[in-house]
This record gives structure tokens, sequence and C-alpha cells, in this order.
């Protein structure tokens, strides 16, 4: 008999036997064991299941260790059939379980309903919107929207499911939205989020999922968090078009939907954010991050019209270096090529524009010539192992780096005359030698041996003072 078999007999027995202190430490020992096992198979794994089902729903049993009881019933639970799970629990069970209140009794209901086989199984029986309801309860404990959401996040990818929340529940949901309660709205935004990745364009309500100008502006006039939300919110959508993680009729239904809104409404908002103090403190983050996805979008044309209209990128413009960090760099390079050449410098105020230029191969081959070992060198010690971490990310601008830029190799690889101690220097060079690593010895060619005698000095502590850096140096 296995283990975990005989360990689940023993857990048992102390039931049986009304043996809770024993129970305890067998659970706490169980943590550790169901946490390597693959399956729970054998005539003992229903009868726990099943025994301690009951004595977690029993008025409290002042010396059981409830929270290790409900850790194991959920580590269980996703180690056996659905089938035993459907034997287990009814569905008056998981409502009288998630109606609860209790933490630990809910998330044992929504570990059984995550593994709903098909996930639509209980699209019809009252579960989903039990759930809604507990979701957009204002009191409802964080623990217990966790639980909530991974449900909706394992079984939205269903039809009935879908249909469910966005047909049969859209007034619970419209109604969240008109309130604008900030706890409650986040939570909407997290779940419509989830929602749109596979939702086709015929479940795409235009009053639910795209919030209009005037909604913006209301947020932004009575609670900044709202305001950030219903930002981040929009970022998502766009972020999910470029991961390509929604449909494709579904992506082109949120681009052109979206871009209505956003384009002008965000636009003003920034180009007058002088004259807004609220917007300009707590929510221009939200809007450059929202104004990164605008830019990565395939059609450069809504960036380069956000840019005409509202942005008007130019050196002299106070914004562009803050623009510089985060525009998608191929948009930059063909739109602002020229501005680019003069105005960037290999210095630190310019660093964080650099790494994002480094990041595409045609934005790289601009900023090339820019990239001299004596420039770099003339940083300070941090700034250069933040620009080479960057550097050693791409295989195309770590090939220059090994070939072309053997004096700041060198310099990395020397750490005999004044060791690295500052713990976030420390942590960047580890990693720019991590990176170089990957690429292999091929790659690496002369620099192979200084690099790996380097990373052992890192990791050992020991230094190694031969010449290997210098010999590379030399022959390259």
């Amino acid at each position: 008999m296995s283990s975990h078999r005989e360990l689940l007999n023993q857990m048992n027995n102390c039931i049986n036997a009304g043996e809770i202190i024993e129970l305890n430490g067998l659970l706490r020992k169980a943590h550790l064991q169901l946490a390597n096992a693959t399956n729970l198979e054998g005539a003992e794994t229903p009868e726990f299941l099943t025994k301690m089902k009951s004595l977690l729903s029993q008025e409290i049993e002042s010396e059981l260790d409830y929270d290790s009881a409900i850790e194991i019933f959920a580590q269980a639970l996703e180690l056996v059939s659905f089938d035993l799970i459907l034997e287990l629990f009814s569905v008056q069970d998981l409502v009288l379980a998630l109606q609860s209140n209790v933490t630990g009794l809910v998330r044992i209901a929504c570990k059984a309903l995550q593994r709903s086989d098909p996930k639509g199984l209980f699209a019809s029986s009252g579960l989903i919107d039990v759930l809604l309801l507990q979701l957009f309860e204002p009191g409802t404990d964080l623990g217990i929207v966790t639980e909530i959401e991974s449900v909706f996040e394992s079984l939205v990818s269903d039809t009935l499911i879908r249909r469910r929340i966005l047909s049969d529940n859209v007034s619970l949901l419209l109604r969240i939205k008109l309130q604008g309660d900030p706890i409650l709205l986040s939570r909407l935004l997290d779940l419509l989020q989830v929602l749109v990745l596979f939702a086709d364009c015929s479940e795409l309500n235009e009053k639910l999922f795209i919030f209009c100008e005037e909604d913006i502006r209301k947020s932004l006039d009575s609670d900044i968090f709202a305001f950030i939300a219903i930002t981040n919110y929009y970022s998502a959508l766009l972020a999910s078009i470029r991961s390509e993680k929604c449909s494709k009729h579904g992506g082109a239904w949120i681009r052109t939907h979206t871009m209505d809104v956003v384009l002008p409404t965000y636009g003003s908002l920034f180009a007058n954010a002088e004259n807004d103090s609220v917007a300009k403190l707590y929510g221009r983050q939200s809007i450059y991050s929202l104004f990164k996805e605008i830019s990565f979008l395939d059609d450069f044309g809504y960036f380069e019209r956000l840019e005409s209209e509202y942005l008007h990128l130019s050196p002299s413009n106070a914004d562009y270096e803050e623009f510089l960090k985060f525009v998608n760099p191929e948009y930059l390079i063909h739109y602002q090529r020229e501005s680019l050449l003069h105005h960037i410098q290999v210095t630190p105020s310019h660093l964080a524009a650099i790494r994002n230029l480094i990041s595409s191969l045609s934005s790289f081959e601009l900023l090339k010539p820019k990239l001299t070992a004596d420039r770099i060198l003339d940083m300070p010690y941090y700034e250069q192992m933040v620009l080479l971490q960057k550097l050693t990310e791409f295989g195309y601008s770590a090939e220059y780096l090994l070939l072309s830029l053997s004096k700041v190799m060198s310099h990395l690889l020397d750490d005999s005359s004044d060791p690295v101690t500052e713990p976030q220097s420390f942590e960047l060079r580890r990693t720019v030698l991590e990176n170089l690593l990957s690429l292999g010895d091929d790659a690496l060619n002369v620099w192979a041996l200084p690099i790996k005698k380097a990373y052992r000095s890192i990791m050992t502590g020991v230094v190694d003072n031969g010449d290997s850096a210098q010999i590379a140096d030399t022959y390259l």
C-alpha cells in the first residue's frame, strides 16, 4: 500500500475514533505528502473525503485544526476524479457552502466547481448566479472573492457559462457598472477581462464592455481609483489583442469600439492634464500604460492620430523623454527617426529610452553607433549594468556586445580590484552573466571561459585572478 493510501487510512481511523489531536498531526503530514501526489485512488479516498466533509459540516469542533483540514480537503479534490466529486456534493451542498461566508467552505465549493467536466455542467443550476451575487456583495471577504474569480477563470471558456453570465445576469452586471462603486467596479472589470478572451462578437454587449467618455470623466471626478481601474481595463483589452489571446473577430470588435472612445477621451485628458491636477498626479502612469498598448497595435494609424491630434511629440515637448521609454520602438523609428538621432545620448538620463530602443532589432541598429565603449564606461557602474542587462537580453544586441565592445566586456568581467558589493549592482551583474551563458559556448567564443570564471566567482565567492578576460580582450 502506498504511503498516501496508508496516511488516508490513518486519518480515517482517527476520525472514526474521535482522536482529533492525532488527526491534526496527520493533516499537517498530509500537506507535504499530497503536494507530491498526482492522483488519489483506492477505497480509502472516498471514505476520507466523505468523513472530512461530515466533520467540516458539523458544529465547530474546538480541537480541530480547521485551516489544515480545509487545505487537505481542497488538495484532495484536485487529485480525484470528477465523478467522485459529483458523488460527494449535490448542487444544494455547493450552494450552502458558497453562501456560508466561511472562506474555507467557499474554497472547497470553488475547487469542486473548477473541476467541472464538461465546464458548462452547472450552467443552468443557479450556482453561477450565487457566485455572481457573492462576487458583487460589498462585504464579501477578499479570500472568497479570489476563489470565485478562479472559478470564472476556469469555466468561462464554455459558451453556456458565458450565456448564464452575460445574458441571464446582464442586469446585475449593468447595475454594478452604473453604480460605480470602485471596489465592485474593479471586480466587474476583472470579470469582463476574462470573458472577453473567449466571447464572440454576438456576446460582446457594448453597453457592458465599453465605458464611454462620460463614464470615464465621471470616474475621474468622483473616485480616482475607479478612473485608474477603467484605464487599466482598457489597457488589458488592448494587450489581449496584442498577445492574440482573444479571437480574431472578438479582437477586431474590441479594437474598433475601444479606439472610438479611448483616442478622443484620453487624448484630450492628457493634453489638458496641466489643468487637471488629479489626472496629472494620480492617473498619469495608467494613461501612459494605455498609450503604450495603443502604440503596439498592428495598425500604427491609431497612435499616429493620438500623437498628431493630442500628444505632439517632439524633443521640445516636456513629456518627450517619458514617451521614449515605452512607445513601440518600431513606431518611433518610423515616425521619430530624425528626432531620435539628435536627441538620444548614452547617459543615465536617457537610459530607460535606450533600453526601450534595444528591444527592437531595427531601432537597435539605429542606436548602435551611439553605443560605444567609452560612452558606456563613462556612466556610473550601476547604470552600466542596467544597460548591459538589456543588451544581453536579445541575441542581436548580445552579439554586438561580444564582438564590438571588448573593452566593456573586460570591465564587466574584471571584479578583482574593486569587487562589486552593492546588492542591486551585484544582482544585475549576475543576471548579465547568466544571460550571456545562456547563449552557449559557440556564440561566446573566446569569452566563454572568462564569463564562466566570473560567474563561478559570483556564485562561490572565490576570486579567480587569472588573466582570461585580458587574453580575450587582446585577441579581439
